[in-house]
């Protein structure tokens, strides 16, 4: 059961990485052609966002991570291509995986902040404030980046252990085709690291829930927008809202029951692999919900099938002459 369960998330991995990095290459197209007149001054914010999925989406792609929970110890492992470079750098490839997850949960609300200052304190958006925003972002992920890292070399002693461990869970005849971080909730080290990512989720999302309620009510009260401009910013805005959502119930609300699963030494198993295969998901349903909600960008996909449709039926295949 548990190698067929391997075989699929394997399977999960390829075509989540394969649809989120289309997706997200769509988005990010439409951003740069279609993001004219009231949109064009959030291009910036927008395409930054979208990057941070497609690098998601190709290290996703790389890695094939799943997540495990041995007693207190909570393990991200990968079976992927990224094997192939040595363990070193695969640690290093695997930790930089683990924190874009941290990057794809503040990149959100962060854009929700500069809404907020653009919409209701009518700041003129320039390039030097999504430089502002990287850096704030970029800064961020550099500090959680760093507490992983020190948390995966201070886990080395059992790292042989460990591959064995997972090798025999999913049935993998080879330990040293895994490669693996480890922290253990009950050291410092580990603590940190979880004390650094939910300081920075509650502190993304207060925020992001003050700029909301701000940009809502400014919406409904201000005479000065057009009902299309209203439309467009409430799109928008929805679209925002949903994409903060879906890693906090992909990410978030799962890894407190990997925490409490690993504080009382409970095993959660199936349930946490299938949790990781859901989270490869994350960039491509960011993806769907933007080009779904926001009208220009999903009259752009609109227009791009017609033509692609309408140039397929004027140059018919040679076969259909056979």
């Amino acid at each position: 059961m548990t190698t067929s369960l391997y075989l699929a998330l394997t399977v999960n991995s390829h075509i989540s990485g394969l649809s989120s990095l289309l997706l997200s290459s769509l988005l990010l197209l439409m951003i740069l052609k279609r993001s004219v007149k009231n949109l064009a001054r959030y291009r910036g914010i927008l395409a930054f966002s979208c990057s941070v999925d497609l690098l998601y989406a190709a290290l996703s792609l790389l890695t094939h991570f799943t997540y495990m929970v041995f007693d207190s110890t909570m393990i991200l492992f990968s079976t992927g291509p990224i094997v192939s470079v040595g363990p070193s750098l695969a640690r290093k490839v695997l930790c930089l995986q683990d924190s874009m997850v941290f990057l794809a949960i503040i990149v959100v609300p962060i854009s929700y902040v500069f809404r907020y200052l653009v919409i209701v304190r009518r700041l003129t958006m320039k390039t030097s404030h999504v430089i502002l925003m990287f850096s704030v972002s970029f800064v961020a992920f550099c500090g959680f980046y760093t507490s992983v890292y020190v948390v995966i070399e201070n886990n080395l002693d059992g790292y042989e252990e460990q591959q064995k461990m997972v090798a025999r869970e999913i049935g993998f005849e080879d330990h040293r085709g895994i490669v693996l971080m480890a922290g253990d909730v009950l050291k410092l080290d580990m603590q940190i690291c979880l004390l650094y990512l939910y300081f920075f989720v509650v502190l993304s999302y207060t925020a992001m829930a003050y700029s909301t309620k701000k940009i809502l009510k400014f919406l409904r009260e201000t005479g000065s927008f057009s009902d299309h401009r209203r439309k467009l910013q409430n799109q928008l805005t929805a679209a925002l809202f949903v994409q903060a959502v879906v890693p906090l119930v992909l990410l978030v609300i799962p890894c407190l029951f990997l925490l409490f699963s690993a504080v009382l030494g409970t095993r959660l198993g199936v349930s946490v692999q299938l949790g990781s295969a859901l989270l490869s998901w994350l960039p491509a349903l960011n993806a769907t919900v933007t080009l779904c909600i926001v009208s220009p960008y999903r009259k752009g996909v609109k227009a791009m099938l017609q033509r692609k449709v309408k140039i397929s039926i004027r140059f018919p295949t040679t076969s259909n002459y056979i």
